[in-house]
């Protein structure tokens, strides 16, 4: 998927494919190519964010560096395991997993949480899943408390800080 987001004085692309999902943003202030990388490994994920000059980097490229310079991460995402920051996707994708079966609003949480940002609509709410999935994704067969804190703190370990704190709130008082 490609954007231009002319507010912002940078063009966007998108791609997906069984080895890479990465998301490409050239920015006029400083005439690089920002991006974020998702490289299959055996039993992982390569992540790398970086800037590139010149030329977009085509997709051999995003590959190998997130490969050579990229953090490596298992997968499937799991509660349970520790989350690092590239896995904030499965996180929040649990999190949809968990509102859902508790029949409650995501997105009213999530407003709650930050109020002027995040995901707004169900088709940004989708690509957080459809990303989730595509990075391999173990949702529980049934949530128990123990299971709903460790999703609070997952929330957290990916940097969603008050998502978390005000998950972990919200868990004491629902059964």
């Amino acid at each position: 998927m490609d954007s231009t987001t002319p507010e912002f004085h940078e063009y966007v692309r998108s791609l997906r494919t069984n080895d890479v999902a990465a998301w490409i943003s050239f920015h006029e202030d400083d005439q690089y190519w920002h991006t974020s990388t998702f490289a299959r490994a055996r039993c992982g994920l390569y992540y790398l964010r970086t800037e590139y000059d010149g030329d977009q980097p085509g997709v051999g490229t995003l590959i190998r560096d997130a490969r050579i310079h990229g953090r490596f991460s298992p997968r499937p995402v799991r509660i349970g395991q520790y989350f690092d920051g590239s896995m904030m996707h499965g996180a929040v994708d649990l999190l949809r997993h968990w509102c859902a079966d508790r029949q409650l609003d995501v997105f009213a949480l999530w407003g709650r949480a930050y109020p002027d940002a995040g995901p707004k609509t169900l088709p940004d709410l989708d690509e957080v899943t459809e990303q989730s999935r595509w990075e391999g994704i173990v949702y529980p067969p049934c949530w128990t408390t123990a299971l709903s804190r460790e999703l609070g703190v997952a929330l957290c370990e990916v940097g969603y800080d008050r998502l978390g704190i005000l998950f972990s709130k919200l868990i004491r008082r629902t059964p």
